[in-house]
């Protein structure tokens, strides 16, 4: 731990992140809900981003008025062949043709629905990014311009704008007051959340047995990995070390992966015996 470095609450210290000062407020408003680990990245990496960001209003916008995606002005990610040639998944053209073939398909409406919400979520990255420092530094083209910005999850539990001297004496304990809130639960904790439920996301996403049953291996890792957070929630803390939120959390998501366990195990017998009556008929 001590060689983890600190990322999002800098986001707060104008010395240190340029970030338009609209954005910025938002970010010190946040609160957990306010944020999401979600399937915005054109590259499919799941990252976390801010809900109702500029660039997220864009683009419901710009899918009302039947114009979805970015124009894609610098095309850093084309890297889907798809459609036999280069597109990045967050481009109007790319969403166009996607679009298109969900239409076209024999899927059901539910999964057509499924479909489309999936092929609207990614958002430009390579521009929209860098669009909050442009606006801060007086660069961007247009005050407008949509930003988008992916602080983690533990931005939610600071509330103000700091100095970059403020937060430095914050991250080494050398004020009396924390500038985080204590409610904010043990890192730990935070951690093990998210990756819960990205397995459950996952789950949901999950249309064969092989895929179903990959996830149990994930499962066994992370329960191992909340079994060594029991471990660490019943250690000496250290100062201002928020155990007992550890403790709280160990006993549920105990019992919470149980039952991840049990629909884990549920669907692939589900997709298995749907796979063994297709190749029967």
């Amino acid at each position: 731990m001590d060689g983890t470095g600190w990322g999002s609450p800098f986001l707060l210290v104008p010395e240190a992140c340029p970030v338009d000062a609209q954005l910025r407020q938002r970010l010190a408003e946040a609160k957990s809900d306010d944020l999401e680990l979600g399937n915005n990245s054109p590259m499919g990496v799941p990252f976390n981003t801010l809900k109702n960001s500029p660039a997220h209003i864009n683009a419901q916008e710009r899918i009302a008025m039947g114009k979805p995606g970015s124009g894609c002005p610098k095309g850093y990610v084309k890297i889907r062949h798809d459609y036999g040639e280069e597109l990045c998944a967050a481009s109007n053209k790319f969403q166009t043709k996607r679009l298109e073939e969900i239409e076209a398909s024999d899927m059901s409406e539910t999964d057509k629905a499924k479909a489309r919400k999936a092929a609207l979520e990614p958002l430009c990255i390579c521009h929209q990014l860098g669009n909050s420092a442009l606006i801060e530094l007086g660069l961007a083209r247009y005050k407008g311009a949509p930003q988008s910005i992916c602080p983690g999850p533990n931005i939610a539990w600071y509330n103000g704008i700091y100095s970059l001297d403020q937060m430095i004496d914050h991250i080494y304990g050398r004020i009396d007051k924390n500038l985080e809130s204590h409610e904010r639960p043990h890192m730990f904790a935070s951690e093990a959340m998210m990756n819960m439920n990205y397995l459950e996301a996952e789950l949901s996403k999950s249309n064969t047995a092989k895929e179903a049953k990959a996830l149990l291996k994930f499962h066994t890792n992370l329960a191992e990995g909340i079994e060594d957070c029991g471990v660490v929630a019943e250690s000496t803390p250290y100062q201002s070390e928020n155990l007992n939120s550890l403790k709280e959390f160990v006993q549920k998501a105990k019992l919470h992966l149980d039952e991840i366990k049990q629909s884990i195990q549920e669907k692939i017998e589900i997709l298995t015996n749907n796979l063994e009556h297709t190749v029967k008929s």
